[in-house]
Order: C-alpha cells, then sequence, then structure tokens
C-alpha cells in the first residue's frame, strides 16, 4: 500500500492465491476505514496469470465485497490492470455480472485522473 494524491494504492505483486487474496481484503477493507477519497487496487500482471485456478473468481468476490463497502461510505473505487490483463479482470467481472460496479484504467495516473 502506498499513499497518492487523494487516495491509497493497494498493490497485488503476487499471483492471486488464497492468502493473497485474503491480504487484499484485509488491506482495502483498513484503508476504506481511514476513509481516503478514492482506493486504487492495483494488479501487476503476475497476479493475473500466475495464479492457482479459480484465484481470479475468488479475487471478484473480495472486489465485490470492497466495492460495496466503498459504496456504502461514499468512497472511489478503482481497478488498476495493464492492458494485457484487462481481458482476464474484464472477463471474470462479466461471468459474474460484475463488470458495472468497477472502474478499471490502465494506470494509477488515469485512476487519479479520472476517479470514479
Amino acid at each position: 500500500m502506498f499513499p497518492v494524491a487523494g487516495g491509497v494504492v493497494v498493490a497485488v505483486r503476487d499471483a492471486l492465491t488464497r492468502e493473497s487474496t485474503f491480504m487484499l481484503r484485509q488491506a482495502a477493507l483498513a484503508q476504506l476505514a481511514r476513509h481516503p477519497r478514492m482506493v486504487i487496487v492495483e494488479f501487476a500482471p503476475p497476479a493475473l496469470v500466475a495464479g492457482r485456478d479459480g484465484a481470479l473468481l475468488d479475487a471478484v468476490a473480495v472486489l465485490t465485497e470492497i466495492a460495496r463497502e466503498a459504496a456504502a461510505v461514499d468512497i472511489g473505487l478503482c481497478l488498476v490492470v495493464a492492458p494485457d490483463g484487462v481481458a482476464a479482470v474484464t472477463g471474470a467481472l462479466d461471468g459474474a455480472d460484475l463488470r458495472e460496479l468497477f472502474e478499471i484504467r490502465p494506470t494509477i495516473a488515469e485512476a487519479l485522473d479520472s476517479p470514479p
């Protein structure tokens, strides 16, 4: 995690696993409790391609919880996914019929320039 102007970034750098997904949940909910203007969840490419089978679907469930918590306290939430990972993320979100809950941007700078 690291602060940015107007918010905080929760970075997922390693392969998605049950443990890393749990850590994402804990970190994001802890940041929401601090009431930043926006929480940005950044997925590095290894998180999207090297995780165990079904890890991205587990992450979708966690992201959905985070999105609902953020909306309940009026905090913006944005996902940052490099262009080569967007198809995996949007596919998982579309498969769960949850795409409309999330803004997806390719960089942190773009997330900050056009907050949700």
